[in-house]
């Protein structure tokens, strides 16, 4: 996602209508491979409710074999290449 289109995205309240606004983006760590590792949070600045929303990321490149790594997964599926190989 480019830099602050989470601030250009104004979702709109369920509850009331108003125009939410954007608090930051949230990562936990998790064990099951379906759920998300980060979403972005909205606060409606007029009756508090909150909204999370999934963090998309984009497709890439496996910078090992050049094999496409589909948003969510975390080794290529083709060499088993991880950002963790890079990191360490």
């Amino acid at each position: 996602m480019p830099e602050n289109t989470e601030e250009q995205f104004r979702p709109e309240c369920l509850r009331c209508h108003s125009p939410m606004e954007f608090l930051g983006r949230r990562s936990y760590q998790t064990s099951r491979a379906v759920m998300p590792d980060s979403f972005l949070l909205y606060r409606c600045p007029t009756c508090g409710k909150v909204e999370f929303f999934e963090f998309i990321v984009d497709d890439i490149q496996c910078l090992e074999c050049g094999a496409l790594i589909k948003a969510g997964q975390n080794v290529c599926p083709e060499c088993g290449w991880t950002w963790e190989n890079e990191t360490a």
